[in-house]
């Protein structure tokens, strides 16, 4: 069955006791990187609601699933991408395997359980949270990059392949354009190594 969405704003806090799990260094500066980029986040976790909900306070989450499933996780990875969302998930324990490997993008961390790091597109070597907005911006730029070099190519193809089969373009030139368009490529793509992260 589907886990209890638990919306902050329509919950009635009783009470708050002082002794909260810690939150990951970065964390803050995550969510409020995630809020300029208009990134939506949740939490999906197999953990307690009354351990979850201090942290997702702090950070300013108020939309979570708890305790969940691991069947659970990956069907709420299907629910949004049902709904023509794109789902990026973090997770670094045996629970997220499922739900690392259905999501669009996902993100272990690096000192987390192997399965999760087998699962996930990305690991984060040394588990800071702070490097998954320069994961997401190095994705986008890479993204760029690839329909930029699709665009130079199909220019090269549709222009001068055609001008050489018809005897407008010596093949010789035609070859040496082909060969440029390679190296066009190569250099575009090396401008990859100068995002700034």
């Amino acid at each position: 069955h589907k886990p209890n969405n638990h919306n902050i704003n329509n919950l009635n806090l009783i009470a708050e006791f002082l002794l909260h799990a810690p939150i990951k260094q970065g964390a803050h500066e995550l969510m409020l990187a995630l809020k300029q980029a208009h990134i939506k986040a949740i939490i999906a976790s197999g953990d307690q609601l009354a351990n979850v909900l201090p942290i997702a306070t702090q950070l300013g989450i108020t939309e979570i699933y708890a305790p969940c499933l691991p069947q659970q996780k990956l069907d709420l990875i299907k629910e949004y991408q049902a709904q023509d969302k794109i789902v990026a998930m973090i997770g670094d324990g045996v629970n997220d395997a499922l739900a690392l490997k259905m999501a669009d993008l996902s993100i272990a961390m690096g000192n987390g359980a192997q399965i999760a790091i087998e699962n996930a597109a990305i690991t984060l070597i040394k588990g800071d949270i702070r490097q998954i907005m320069a994961a997401i911006h190095l994705s986008q730029a890479t993204l760029k990059n690839i329909k930029q070099n699709f665009f130079f190519a199909f220019l090269y193809n549709t222009l001068l392949i055609p001008l050489a089969m018809f005897g407008f373009l010596n093949p010789i030139f035609a070859a040496t354009a082909m060969a440029l368009s390679s190296v066009s490529v190569v250099m575009n793509a090396l401008r990859l190594r100068k995002v700034k992260l």
